[in-house]
């Protein structure tokens, strides 16, 4: 539905949690344009049957050349690169559990958590020193040559990084600011107003979200054993 109400359609419809009665948006598309809308695929072929039912574009991490797909490229940022590679390890030993179960195929080098962010880093598919080598730079080159919107997503609260991106990225570019920076931070708005880009802020989910999710656990339109992934006993 919001795919038909984004393309400028009047929608009348009616499921078990909503009813449209010739519904239309308010306001349409920044600019005129129907909004890029992409859904997540990784390795199995979910995101991208979704893709294709609704007629979105595709987000992945393994990206080919193919048109409407998106690229994902890993960044983590730190001040020294030592410090980046060992901040890169947490988290990684579940990442790459859960891609040798998908895939059903042991991934070499990676029996380790810092084995899988050298095998990654040595490949490409991560880059985790901005002062060797600039992650916008980096997603302008695996992206290829045809003219993309890029929307750049600064998770880090480091200050003086959302500065160093409004000098990066291109020309139209959209930054949306998630980390939160704690103290006092410094941009420069010209280069921002010169190069046309958009800053969008947030904070990751919405609380009505949380609302709407407790309400449909609670009724059972959502199965919570799927979301158990351990148990743990008191104390």
């Amino acid at each position: 539905m919001p795919l038909r109400l984004l393309r400028g359609e009047t929608v009348t419809a009616a499921t078990d949690w909503f009813a449209l009665e010739e519904a239309r948006l308010q306001l349409g598309p920044y600019r005129g344009r129907e909004s890029d809308v992409a859904v997540a695929s990784a390795v199995s072929p979910t995101g991208a049957v979704l893709a294709g039912r609704h007629g979105a574009g595709v987000l992945s991490p393994a990206a080919a050349d193919r048109s409407g797909w998106r690229l994902v490229t890993p960044v983590h940022l730190a001040e020294m690169r030592e410090q980046a590679l060992q901040e890169a390890e947490f988290g990684t030993t579940d990442l790459v559990a859960y891609i040798e179960t998908l895939g059903g195929t042991r991934l070499d080098g990676c029996g380790t958590a810092a084995g899988a962010v050298e095998r990654w880093t040595a490949e490409g598919h991560a880059v985790v020193d901005p002062a060797e080598e600039d992650p916008v730079a980096r997603c302008t080159e695996l992206a290829g040559t045809r003219a993309r919107h890029m929307v750049v997503v600064n998770c880090v609260g480091v200050p003086g990084m959302l500065n160093r991106l409004l000098h990066t990225v291109p020309r139209g570019a959209e930054i949306l600011q998630i980390g939160g920076v704690m103290t006092e931070d410094v941009i420069r708005p010209v280069v921002g107003v010169y190069k046309d880009v958009t800053i969008r802020m947030c904070l990751t989910y919405p609380p009505a979200e949380f609302g709407a999710t407790l309400a449909r656990l609670a009724d059972g339109r959502i199965d919570p054993a799927a979301l158990v992934t351990g148990e743990a006993g008191p104390g």
